[in-house]
């Protein structure tokens, strides 16, 4: 029988024993040979009882030990592992802000070439303009020059045209009035 049943035996029995009379009510008649097998009982018990107790102890020792080894080891291999993440996170980091400053030197670069290459590009295009114009303006004063050149030049051919024509039609008219003198003559010397 275990210490925990034997102690259930004797509490019942001072549970159900009859109190005394009046002035010593809280004292109790037993049966004292009961009594007494029981606490026999018990000492016998105890010492197995006892040892359980003090091997379970042991043995709670040892897995509290080995879990406390175990837990240990995984709060060392965690905080281990946690260093490596946060060297690792911290590496990466510098490497990004180094990359994040290269890559704003690049962009700031880059915006002063697109700028650069605007202004240029702005330049380039004015000085185009300006030259169209004076292309044009020069291609107008040579176009006005060569329609006044081509209107002397129509005007001296029509004048030079029309001095041919009436030189040429003098010579007929003349050619004529001698071929009609020379018909006349023959018109009269001729019987």
């Amino acid at each position: 029988m275990s210490v925990f049943k034997v102690l259930d035996k004797i509490e019942k029995i001072i549970q159900e024993s009859k109190p005394l009379p009046l002035v010593w009510s809280e004292c109790s008649v037993i049966h004292r040979e009961h009594f007494l097998r029981l606490v026999s009982e018990l000492r016998k018990q105890l010492p197995v009882e006892l040892q359980q107790a003090k091997e379970m102890t042991e043995h709670r020792a040892q897995l509290t030990e080995e879990a406390e080894h175990q837990a240990e080891k995984i709060v060392n291999e965690a905080e281990d592992k946690a260093r490596e993440i946060i060297r690792s996170a911290q590496a990466e980091a510098t490497r990004l802000l180094q990359q994040n400053s290269i890559t704003t030197q690049a962009k700031v670069e880059a915006k002063r070439i697109v700028e650069e290459a605007h202004k240029k590009a702005d330049e380039i295009e004015e000085d185009a303009q300006q030259i169209a114009e004076k292309i044009r303006k020069e291609a107008d004063t040579y176009s006005q020059k060569a329609r006044q050149e081509a209107k002397l030049y129509s005007k001296k051919i029509h004048d030079e045209a029309d001095r041919y024509t009436e030189r040429i039609c003098s010579e007929l008219e003349q050619e004529c009035t001698r071929i009609l003198d020379s018909l006349q003559r023959l018109k009269k010397s001729s019987p």
